[in-house]
């Protein structure tokens, strides 16, 4: 018919129709992401759904270089703006995304920099505070929700790679109103029990769902800690504020357990191989001690024969004989000469003369007397006898 459009005029037509509306020309659109597809031409294609309606979405590889700051998935939550356009070779509107955010992302995302940036100006990202992780820890605390995947993917992976460690379990909230005061009262319950180790761990999630470990009371807590603290929280592109504080940051949960918890397998491969080579250490010292031993009897057999060693030695043992006779000897006389010199102290000792019956005179002055003369009438005398004295006074001195 002579009025009748082509399809192509009639899209056209819509397209110009829907690209001339102000509205449509930048809209902002929030709704869950489903069907996402990242081409390898760069472009991102997806649908935008909410409970009753979809719509479908492309954000080109210009924008998303620019306009996009995290890898979208399945069932994020975001904000869309961009504008409504007509594919007219298709015959469809969809929605052309210039700028994505995650639901609620602008004011979560200005408290995580501001926080990031006041902690790191404080100097508590610095290495110098960071504590080593111990190669061999038996008692690792756990941080993380009572339930789920986590905490049966570390539990397994520990008692993989050692069942002798002991694992404490702290459960906590791990988002929501008041997870993170939950999780720094965990953190510091363990750290209060003096273990090796702590993990504080959550599955992935949106940067809504990892917000408690972007608060500052979680962040004081693990720099606080005199425990060191492996963080295992979320997947290998999430990064929280608990990332940073942390003596360690595991990509995922499992990988935080394979840190902390040593192989004991490999353990006991490195012990037997360090007992092979301490006992070829010592074999080696004692072959060259016994080779030093063998080259030392030849250059004695060489330079001094045997005999010769043999007499010198007998010729040692007579001088010794003949010095030990000598002694003895020496030793008799100088017994003897000692035994009559007692003797004779003995018999002019002044003890054994008085035991005999004799008795010596002392006047008031402390003199002896040998001579009657010495003394007169009425003098005081001090006789002295084998046992006791006598204090006496002179009736008479007579002289012949």
């Amino acid at each position: 018919m002579k009025n009748a459009l082509s399809v192509s005029a009639l899209n056209h037509y819509i397209a110009s129709v829907i690209s001339d509306e102000e509205l449509l020309s930048n809209v902002l659109v929030s709704g869950e992401i489903s069907n996402i597809k990242y081409h390898s031409s760069g472009h991102i294609y997806f649908t935008l759904k909410d409970e009753d309606s979809v719509i479908p979405a492309v954000m080109f590889r210009s924008y998303a270089a620019s306009g996009l700051s995290f890898k979208m998935k399945d069932g994020d939550k975001v904000v869309v703006s961009g504008s409504v356009e007509v594919y007219e070779a298709g015959g469809k509107y969809q929605l052309y995304a210039r700028k994505i955010e995650l639901f609620g992302f602008g004011e979560l995302y200005r408290r995580f920099e501001e926080l990031k940036k006041e902690l790191s100006e404080e100097g508590m990202f610095a290495d110098e505070y960071k504590k080593p992780i111990p190669p061999y820890a038996k008692n690792i605390g756990i941080v993380t929700a009572p339930t789920g995947a986590v905490i049966h993917d570390i539990i397994r992976n520990a008692r993989r790679r050692n069942p002798y460690v002991n694992l404490y379990l702290m459960p906590v909230k791990v988002q929501g109103e008041g997870a993170a005061e939950d999780i720094a009262e965990g953190i510091a319950r363990l750290d209060a029990m003096g273990l090796d180790v702590i993990i504080v761990a959550r599955g992935g999630g949106s940067l809504e769902d990892l917000f408690a470990f972007n608060e500052e009371i979680v962040a004081r807590q693990i720099f606080s800690s005199q425990t060191p603290i492996v963080t295992g929280i979320g997947h290998e592109p999430d990064f929280t504020i608990a990332d940073f504080v942390a003596d360690r940051r595991a990509s995922t949960p499992t990988a935080a357990a394979e840190l902390c918890v040593f192989s004991y397998e490999e353990f006991s491969e490195e012990l037997s191989e360090r007992k092979r080579e301490l006992s070829r250490a010592l074999l080696e010292k004692l072959s060259r001690r016994r080779s030093d031993l063998s080259s030392y009897e030849q250059q004695i057999e060489k330079g001094s024969p045997v005999r010769r060693i043999k007499a010198l030695y007998e010729k040692a043992s007579e001088a010794e004989t003949r010095i030990e006779r000598n002694f003895s000897s020496k030793l008799r006389e100088t017994r003897n000469s000692l035994s009559f010199a007692a003797s004779r102290l003995d018999a002019l000792s002044p003890i054994k003369r008085l035991s005999s019956g004799y008795s010596y005179i002392r006047d008031s002055k402390g003199n002896n007397i040998k001579e009657a003369k010495l003394l007169k009438k009425d003098d005081e005398i001090d006789i002295r006898l084998y046992k006791g004295r006598l204090l006496a006074r002179v009736l008479e001195s007579v002289t012949e």
